[in-house]
């Protein structure tokens, strides 16, 4: 199963979008198993129902590209409060090793390509520009005689409308005094210092957004996490309306579904994961 982190559907699975840790908090909140929190050490990733090349693909591509696959994660009862954070803290201790890892640098590195700005080319001079135009032009009139000469004769009248117009652009494009072909001369310049501005500005943003080092990249990451997951309600009170749950409060029915995720996800499993991530943090300064 190969990740694809750029687009929204890969091979027919949805991606939704989510921040990197929320993956932890949510994927630990489910299983079908009851277990012992001794268990957990060895087997975790068997128990949320994922294997080793999933755990690192769902990483990269939730670490990268923002994006978590929820394909196949079909173990869905809520384990008991302890071991959830067990099973949080041994994901966040793995996704920290594995991020490291050159595996994660290849993902990176592709992204990164793949978000490179691409750039149509600069101006044209005025002098190809101009050629260029005519030579449309003289394309546009031969298209319109084959067109009559092709025709039936009692056609051919149908058609000349067409090659008078074709011929007088050509008049026109070809007159030095041309309005048009004289107003993109005088603002070539201008057009050229534009162009090269913003792509100077555009590669500038991509070396910001996509450093060299993914290390920036991943404390990014962290730092919406903990941004993500800040005052979250956890006593917050739910109704039940037409077999759907709703917040009691109506303004959480407008929180972002990072927020709702966290809420899901407990403030055991949370909490330990934001002690977790804020011990990374301090490591990265």
């Amino acid at each position: 199963m190969k990740t694809h982190i750029t687009t929204k559907r890969v091979n027919g699975k949805i991606l939704v979008r989510t921040s990197l840790l929320l993956l932890v908090t949510v994927t630990v909140s489910y299983s079908l198993l009851s277990f012992t929190t001794k268990t957990i050490k060895d087997e975790f990733l068997n128990i949320i129902g994922i294997t080793r090349t999933e755990a690192n693909e769902r990483i990269a591509g939730s670490m990268i590209g923002g994006y978590l696959n929820t394909y196949g994660v079909n173990k869905i009862k809520n384990l008991a409060a302890a071991d959830r954070v067990v099973v949080a803290k041994d994901l966040l201790a793995y996704t920290k090793n594995y991020v490291t890892s050159e595996d994660f640098r290849k993902h990176y590195a592709q992204l990164k390509q793949e978000n490179k700005p691409q750039f149509n080319g600069a101006p044209e001079t005025p002098e190809k520009y101009r050629a260029k135009i005519i030579a449309q032009a003289k394309e546009a009139v031969k298209q319109a005689e084959d067109i009559i000469a092709k025709a039936t004769p009692e056609n051919k009248a149908l058609f000349q409308p067409a090659l008078d117009a074709a011929k007088q652009n050509l008049k026109e494009m070809e007159d030095p005094a041309n309005e048009f072909l004289k107003m993109y001369a005088d603002n070539y310049e201008s057009l050229s210092k534009m162009y090269i501005e913003d792509s100077v500005g555009r590669i500038k943003t991509w070396h910001e957004e996509y450093p060299d080092n993914p290390k920036s990249f991943i404390k990014t990451r962290l730092e919406e996490f903990m941004a993500a997951t800040d005052h979250v309600d956890f006593a917050a009170q739910l109704k039940e309306e037409h077999g759907k749950k709703y917040f009691v409060n109506p303004a959480y029915e407008s929180k972002d579904s990072h927020w709702k995720m966290a809420y899901r996800a407990g403030k055991e499993v949370v909490e330990a994961s934001r002690s977790f991530v804020k011990q990374w943090l301090s490591e990265m300064n």
